[in-house]
């Protein structure tokens, strides 16, 4: 005989409850598994060893990473993409791609490797977090490392244009969080508008 994946997690659902005492089992897998957790926690409860008033469930779900061609992102040789990986390459992209703007010419050499970690791990992360949790996404490391749009790259050089603005207005930061923290912002204009609403959105990232 043999055993298949949902009797296995029937199995370790139940020994969860029976032997180890969980009170609360979350399942943290990609969105294509919502239905079978549906299924599994329907024969639990019939099963009699899952009651809900005492033992809670639950299902988060999350987007799967495709890749370019929109199909599940995974290595050459069809495994899934492990995250040393992943980083190692966003490192190597990242040094390609400030060796192409010159960047090596006017930087030391610890002050490129700060910046090309800055940029691999940023970008990384940013494409991860900038999209709707449940939602499958394209990875693709030239998008995420162009300087235009919605990306780390981008982002980080807003950043340093406004710390450079800073300096040269001899404003420290110090000041510019107090700025932040005591002055009254009105929002008027449609674009602060359209700003302040995105910016209400920003719980969805952590949710």
């Amino acid at each position: 005989g043999g055993f298949t994946y949902d009797t296995s997690d029937m199995a370790t659902l139940k020994y969860r409850i029976e032997e180890t005492g969980a009170d609360w089992v979350i399942y943290v897998v990609d969105m294509g598994q919502a239905t079978h957790f549906v299924v599994l926690n329907g024969c639990a409860q019939r099963a009699g060893f899952l009651d809900p008033a005492k033992v809670r469930v639950d299902f988060v779900g999350f987007g799967v990473v495709l890749g370019e061609d929109k199909k599940r992102f995974k290595t050459r040789s069809g495994e899934t993409v492990r995250l040393t990986e992943l980083l190692d390459e966003g490192l190597k992209k990242a040094l390609d791609t400030l060796k192409a703007k010159g960047r090596h010419e006017v930087l030391t050499p610890d002050e490129l490797k700060e910046a090309q970690e800055a940029v691999a791990y940023g970008c990384i992360k940013y494409a991860d977090l900038s999209h709707n949790r449940v939602n499958d996404y394209i990875f693709s490391f030239d998008k995420m490392l162009e300087d235009k749009g919605n990306t780390a790259v981008y982002l980080l050089y807003a950043y340093t244009r406004i710390c450079s603005i800073a300096r040269t207005a001899n404003v420290t930061v110090a000041q510019l969080e107090q700025a932040a923290n005591t002055t009254e912002v009105a929002v008027s204009h449609d674009k602060e508008w359209k700003l302040a609403k995105v910016l209400l959105r920003f719980p969805e990232v952590l949710t």
